[in-house]
């Protein structure tokens, strides 16, 4: 009695459930019991594609049965449940030919890959599942790019917004999608979005709780503007958008602005308030935080010259401070200064994102400019002469708008109430406030001690030791 192994494989199982599979399996043991051969393993590739070259354990582990002589027969549905691709039939035929194991399949019959005849057919037969795997994806791609065209929805799992059909906005969902945008342009960072999503009990379209990264692809997702986009073209959809061209681009400005910001960000802030912008009035490093140890047990956080630091660097190790005064000093100083109406209205002005949507708008109107050129060139209204010299001339004008764009995205867009008291302050997020600072502050110097004493507050502390050096 011959050895066998049955091999299954499907490469898409939608359901989950491997109910392809075990069909295979049930036709292979009948074929096994009319071969009169013993079933010693079964080796199974549940939604693996035999195309893709993506390592499959089932047939790695068929392969090393045959080559182990571990079976003298395998069984198969069919012979393209094995190999689509030649190269992998090669390696098939050279581990079974020497051995004498036999193909059987329940569809093609048996493949004697012991002669060159069987080896021939074998060959036919692969090749002609490579052509068929190959002309089945381009039907598909050239089908899905034609339902992008018709600007019809490319299916798969339901999309925020929109009920299951990809259509009908579902319109709880698009207010919390206009309140997520309200919360980008008043300075809200994606993650701090996301927790209150989450808090709120808000679900992602597939039911699971958000992300920074979701907040943010839900965010540029054209298809909130009533546009399909496949690959890097882009069609109107069919179905209704739940943002206005005027509301999605200062969405986008916002998301730009936000981002700059966040990337201008300085230093570690999980923390202190200052950390990145106390420097060292001796020598010009930058001030660290540390717990001093007093006479009384208690440690107290400092702000501290290092001399040795991480990255090899050398501080004087000359200049110390209390971290509380010095935090509250520079508190009191940014409130009054918020309450400078010049100051207000410089912040007002950089929360405007009219000048960056406009901008967008022009870049957008830039692009599709460009494929409206290409699609003239294709069809012969343009020659390429006057093709080249319009790309030219539309292409320079889409270089300057992103030139503008970039400056434009050099201020920071802070959202605060018109009058902001120490209260309020104190219950700003600790990013908020870090992201004011950064509009207000360049660097916070503290000056060696002179050994004069001072008094601020409840502390034996000198403010004149304290310089601030303002942005605005």
């Amino acid at each position: 009695m011959s050895k066998a192994a049955i091999y299954t494989r499907i490469s898409r199982d939608h359901a989950g459930e491997g109910l392809g599979v075990e069909r295979q399996l049930q036709d292979c043991k009948q074929l096994a019991e009319r071969l009169g051969a013993e079933v010693v393993n079964v080796r199974t590739d549940n939604d693996l594609s035999a195309f893709s070259g993506a390592r499959r354990p089932g047939y790695d582990a068929l392969l090393a049965d045959i080559e182990n002589g571990t079976i003298d027969t395998v069984i198969a549905w069919s012979h393209d449940r094995l190999h689509r691709r030649p190269i992998e039939l090669e390696r098939y035929i050279n581990l079974c030919a020497p051995r004498s194991v036999a193909t059987h399949t329940c569809k093609a019959g048996v493949l004697d890959l012991s002669t060159p005849s069987g080896q021939a057919i074998a060959r036919t037969l692969g090749a002609w599942a490579n052509y068929e795997t190959q002309t089945s994806a381009a039907r598909v791609r050239a089908a899905k790019a034609q339902q992008a065209r018709m600007g019809r929805p490319s299916g798969g799992q339901r999309v925020f917004g929109y009920e299951p059909d990809f259509m009908t906005i579902r319109e709880s969902e698009a207010a919390t999608l206009h309140d997520m945008a309200d919360k980008v342009s008043s300075g809200w960072s994606f993650n701090r979005i996301a927790q209150d999503l989450n808090e709120r009990g808000i679900t992602t379209g597939h039911g699971f709780e958000w992300n920074a990264l979701k907040v943010r692809n839900v965010l540029i997702n054209k298809r909130y503007i009533g546009i399909r986009v496949h690959g890097e073209s882009e069609y109107p959809a069919l179905w209704p958008a739940i943002f206005t061209e005027a509301e999605w681009d200062n969405l986008q400005a916002s998301i730009i602005t936000s981002r700059t910001r966040n990337w201008k960000e300085r230093g570690p802030f999980r923390k202190y308030l200052l950390n990145g912008y106390i420097v060292c009035g001796e020598c010009g490093m930058k001030l660290v935080s540390s717990l001093k140890q007093y006479r009384d047990g208690s440690y107290v956080p400092n702000w501290t010259c290092k001399k040795n630091r991480p990255n090899g660097a050398q501080g004087c190790g000359k200049v110390a401070r209390i971290m509380a005064p010095v935090d509250d000093l520079i508190t009191d100083a940014i409130v009054y200064r918020l309450d400078s109406p010049v100051l207000r209205a410089e912040l007002a002005r950089q929360a405007d994102n009219s000048v960056l949507a406009d901008l967008i708008a022009q870049e957008r109107a830039q692009e599709q400019l460009l494929d409206e050129l290409l699609e003239d060139r294709a069809t012969g209204l343009l020659n390429r002469s006057d093709y080249a010299k319009a790309k030219e001339r539309a292409e320079s004008h889409l270089t300057d708008i992103r030139t503008r764009m970039a400056a434009e995205t050099t201020s920071q867009s802070i959202s605060l109430p018109n009058s902001l008291t120490r209260e309020q302050w104190d219950v700003l997020p600790l990013q908020t406030k870090r992201q004011v600072l950064e509009v207000l502050v360049e660097r916070i110097t503290i000056l060696p001690s002179t050994g004069e004493r001072g008094r601020y507050k409840q502390w034996a502390f000198n403010p004149a030791l304290v310089q601030v050096t303002w942005r605005a």
